[in-house]
């Protein structure tokens, strides 16, 4: 997963193993072909398109922060608008 991010986002991704939160899983496996099976949904899409996802939404959110904190509102739908399409 992280090197399908890391290929996708073109840089590289800075990894720290550290112990677990109180509540946190010690283990978390999911299969698309269980909730299929269980619950009739079927994935539309594979890994790396939902990484892909993952790295736009990324980049128009921080893009969107930047904008709303140095140009202020009226003109941040505007560019976010010419940046997406």
């Amino acid at each position: 997963m992280i090197e399908t991010l890391s290929l996708i986002a073109q840089r590289s991704i800075k990894i720290a193993i550290c112990p677990r939160r109180p509540g946190d899983l010690g283990c978390v496996v999911c299969s698309a072909d269980k909730a299929e099976k269980e619950l009739g949904w079927k994935a539309e899409r594979g890994i790396v398109e939902m990484c892909r996802d993952l790295v736009n939404w990324q980049a128009v959110s921080q893009g969107l922060l930047c904008c709303l904190r140095s140009v202020g509102t009226g003109q941040v739908l505007m560019r976010l608008r010419c940046w997406c399409s």
